[in-house]
């Protein structure tokens, strides 16, 4: 955006550019079946955030999941400490570089 005004014959110009970033798509389920379909929790556009961490919980509050820069490569595949996690519903946390938190319930469907 560019914006010109003045006073008195004088004029100043200021210019600033606008990006806009596209919110997250956080899924509220994934199959970690070796189907090749949502076999991980793919959390869309979240490479746009640089710094993000991603936390998952347990029912009972015990993280089973951690990871800094969460992107594609990196997604959390249904795993609990190197063994399949059980059908459930999970706790997350997001944390974006920017301040801004994310947080809400995922379900791993076998």
């Amino acid at each position: 955006y560019t914006l010109t005004g003045g006073t008195g014959g004088c004029a100043n110009t200021s210019q600033v550019t606008v990006t806009v970033i596209p919110p997250l798509r956080i899924p509220n389920a994934f199959t970690p079946n070796g189907d090749g379909r949502d076999d991980t929790w793919e959390i869309e556009r979240i490479g746009n955030f640089s710094g993000n961490q991603v936390i998952v919980f347990n029912r009972w509050g015990n993280k089973i999941f951690e990871t800094q820069h969460y992107q594609r490569g990196n997604e959390w595949d249904g795993t609990m400490k190197g063994q399949p996690a059980p059908f459930g519903t999970y706790y997350y946390l997001i944390k974006l570089g920017t301040g801004r938190t994310y947080t809400g319930w995922v379900t791993v469907l076998r």
